[in-house]
């Protein structure tokens, strides 16, 4: 028999198979080091390579996408300008530690958001209580940030990193409803990571490579975030947050957006921050 395709994933070579098998050409799948291989009989080598070749024209598969242009790794300066952006208000607000009342009056107080101080939850991403905590989120941003903004472009990323961060914060007020305050950028951080777990199984449909990210947020954890004030049950909530966000943008975007839409996502990320610290 002669090999009509080889170095095949398992996925391709049974849609492979399916083709030549519609068109009554009889083959044979077999495991070899570089991967899959279709083998057919020599008769029906001609016709099988004909049959793959149509097939491949009219539905050209999701593995074979172009690559991206050169510049595509420049979407991923957004967990630069994330971190950035993060060290900046501290640097003009001063830390929680040694401002008294920034964090009664900006964080995400349990009791108030609840009464309807939505803006909290994306103020008190933006407040951390010392620097050591500070380095610890920017560090946070720059490693998941920016494979976030690498995978779906720094506009789109920044975007959703605020957004999971926010709704983690309001899910972590509305579980503890009083008592309760928390600050820092932690919960966005994890949110990337759940934003990422997000895009992995839509895009994938691998569970396995979908658990890389959380993985790597458990390590963050070890790392970085397991202190006496990390609020656990924020960064837990942010992931959740991530992860719903990630497999909905995932799904209306497979791709990452063009440069106009990116700017008016930045620019939308830019809006809410200011009028959430305007009210």
């Amino acid at each position: 028999m002669l090999s009509v395709r080889t170095g095949m994933t398992r996925e391709d070579a049974d849609t492979c198979g399916v083709v030549l098998a519609a068109a009554g050409i009889g083959h044979r799948l077999v495991l070899r080091r570089d991967g899959w291989a279709l083998l057919v009989r020599e008769p029906d080598a001609d016709r099988a390579v004909r049959e793959l070749d149509l097939y491949q024209q009219e539905n050209p598969p999701e593995a074979q996408e172009a690559p991206p242009p050169p510049s595509a790794p420049l979407r991923s300066w957004g967990g630069i300008a994330s971190a950035a952006a993060i060290a900046a208000f501290c640097l003009a607000l001063g830390p929680t530690d040694e401002t008294p009342g920034l964090a009664t009056a900006r964080g995400a107080l349990a009791q108030a958001i609840c009464a309807g101080h939505l803006s909290r939850t994306v103020t008190a991403l933006f407040l951390h209580v010392d620097f050591l905590h500070l380095l610890g989120n920017m560090a946070g941003l720059l490693v998941f940030g920016t494979a976030l903004c690498a995978a779906a472009g720094s506009g789109a990323g920044i975007l959703l990193m605020l957004l999971s961060g926010a709704g983690g914060n309001l899910m972590n007020a509305l579980f503890y409803r009083a008592g309760h305050l928390s600050v820092g950028a932690s919960t966005g951080v994890f949110g990337a990571v759940g934003l990422l777990m997000g895009f992995t199984l839509m895009h994938k449909r691998r569970v396995a490579e979908a658990w890389l990210a959380p993985a790597a947020g458990v390590l963050f954890i070890a790392l970085l975030g397991n202190s006496e004030r990390a609020d656990l049950t924020a960064h837990a909530f942010g992931c959740l947050c991530g992860l719903l966000l990630g497999l909905i943008w995932a799904r209306i975007f497979p791709r990452p957006a063009g440069s106009r839409i990116q700017a008016v996502l930045l620019l939308s990320a830019a809006a809410l921050t200011a009028a959430s610290f305007a009210f």
